[in-house]
């Protein structure tokens, strides 16, 4: 049945991505640690918003490669997009932007 599939991926995906997730928040803090001694040292390297997630750092990145003139085959496929969802993805990403550039009012 179709419906057990659809399930059975989403549970995965959610089991997954919370595992994944928590992995990731914990690189972030070692990272950040790094990057704490070095700005004791005198670097003036921002730190790493623990909150980042997988989700929010592969978008953020496909925004990136974009902006700076990335090729959007290349970014589909290193993405595991398909060419042909690619333009949804791409509007997705914008609008996400504007909503960054609304949210960072609050900075």
């Amino acid at each position: 049945d179709g419906k057990d599939d659809v399930a059975l991926k989403n549970r995965l995906r959610g089991v997954f991505g919370y595992w994944l997730n928590k992995g990731l928040k914990n690189w972030w803090k070692r990272i950040n640690q790094e990057i704490i001694e070095r700005n004791v040292k005198g670097a003036k390297i921002p730190l790493i918003d623990e909150r980042c997630t997988f989700y929010s750092f592969r978008h953020s990145y496909a925004q990136a490669f974009l902006q700076k003139g990335g090729n959007v085959l290349a970014m589909a496929t290193m993405l595991g997009r398909s060419i042909n969802t690619i333009s949804t993805y791409v509007q997705q990403l914008s609008l996400e932007s504007e909503l960054v550039d609304a949210a960072s009012v609050m900075d």
